[in-house]
């Protein structure tokens, strides 16, 4: 590596190659008559970069000198307030090629965002939020009454700081919260009913609403995919029914889109007793294109909403003491229904449309009924010999 030589004008820094194999660089630097440091481009060959220190001594001799580029390294961008931030993540996540995220997923986040997240960190820098900071705020969070939720938020705001790393906007994450990395247990533990208890529950739900709770019962529907049904998605005959859509709240407003998940693309079969139920109804409703939905709100186009549908429920959990009782643990009781008659795994997860068999197992319940009959039944193959 050659030594630049000393000079009355100016000076030659030598820049050593990032690259191996590759020769050094040399950039010359000098002072302008105003004062102030100034670089030159980087040059190949130490003659190129004297070269190039002559003619502005030149210029400057001769008053016809121009500035170039300053010595002060280029500012880094300001890094973005975290608010900021979190909206450029989600924008691009919505329009990356592979799996952009969902509307309604991306409608989750502003909502963590601006619920738990925002009134502690919106408005700083993102590399001024420190690890002291995310946990004081998680404690904090956490001991107001809804974990779940500020988990959620974690996980979030720890995505968004993972793609400030790889940015290259912050060095490392500050968020290192011990125990929160996974997915928080659900605040809630879902319900089955007995035969008995889903009987008495239906009969005291108002019949506008009985059809559609009976398909989350018996099918296991979630309420979007109950509420996104078309006429053209049930046969009667067969009890076939397609989940090809669903209806969910993004911002306030009632879309209709794909299911949550591929898996959630499925058929399913109405028992024959819900059959001639569907086709009256289908007979009876008011909109014969087939594109049409199945269950509306009142004015016989709007989807159904899920708070009208909740309310309904609501009056059949009542009459059986269930308060705690949802919707959606409706899809717990379909599937305890199922494996009580036979159904696999396999089987089960695909009637809830889940991916994997740890979430199907969960809708599954093994009753205290059921086990006394199983019990039962090994004592009649058994016989009644004492041991």
């Amino acid at each position: 590596m050659g030594t630049p030589p000393r000079r009355s004008f100016g000076q030659i820094e030598t820049r050593p190659s990032t690259v191996r194999g590759r020769k050094p660089k040399y950039r010359p630097r000098y002072v302008g008559p105003n004062g102030q440091r100034y670089n030159g481009p980087a040059f190949a060959s130490i003659g190129e970069a004297e070269a190039f220190l002559d003619n502005i001594e030149r210029d400057i001799r001769l008053n016809v000198w121009n500035p170039i580029t300053p010595t002060e390294e280029p500012q880094k961008p300001a890094a973005p307030t975290l608010a900021d931030y979190a909206e450029q993540c989600i924008q691009r996540r919505m329009n990356r090629p592979v799996k952009p995220l969902r509307a309604s997923t991306a409608s989750n986040y502003r909502k963590q965002m601006r619920l738990e997240l925002a009134p502690t960190f919106g408005d700083t820098v993102i590399d001024q939020i420190t690890q002291d900071d995310v946990n004081v705020w998680h404690a904090t969070s956490s001991a107001q009454g809804h974990p779940t939720q500020t988990a959620n938020a974690y996980l979030f705001l720890r995505s968004v700081m993972n793609e400030a790393v790889a940015a290259g906007l912050i060095a490392s994450s500050p968020c290192k919260v011990p125990g929160a990395n996974g997915k928080p247990a659900p605040k809630h533990g879902a319900e089955t009913l007995t035969i008995a208890e889903l009987r008495a529950y239906l009969a005291a739900v108002p019949e506008r609403y009985r059809l559609p709770l009976m398909l989350a019962a018996f099918c296991a529907l979630r309420s979007g995919e109950v509420r996104g049904l078309r006429l053209q998605d049930v046969d009667t005959k067969s009890g076939r029914i397609t989940i090809t859509q669903a209806v969910s709240r993004i911002d306030g407003e009632y879309m209709i889109g794909k299911p949550k998940t591929k898996a959630a693309l499925r058929t399913v079969y109405a028992p024959s007793f819900l059959r001639p139920g569907l086709t009256t109804y289908l007979k009876d409703h008011p909109r014969k294109n087939r594109a049409s939905l199945l269950f509306t709100a009142l004015d016989g186009e709007s989807p159904l909403h899920a708070t009208v549908l909740r309310e309904a429920h609501v009056k059949g959990r009542d009459a059986i003491a269930r308060p705690t009782l949802t919707v959606h643990d409706l899809r717990k009781t379909a599937a305890t229904l199922a494996a009580q008659q036979g159904a696999t795994t396999k089987e089960i997860m695909v009637m809830l449309g889940h991916t994997t068999p740890t979430v199907a197992m969960v809708y599954q319940s093994a009753a205290e009924q059921r086990m006394k009959q199983i019990a039962d039944r090994m004592a009649t193959e058994f016989g009644s010999t004492t041991i």
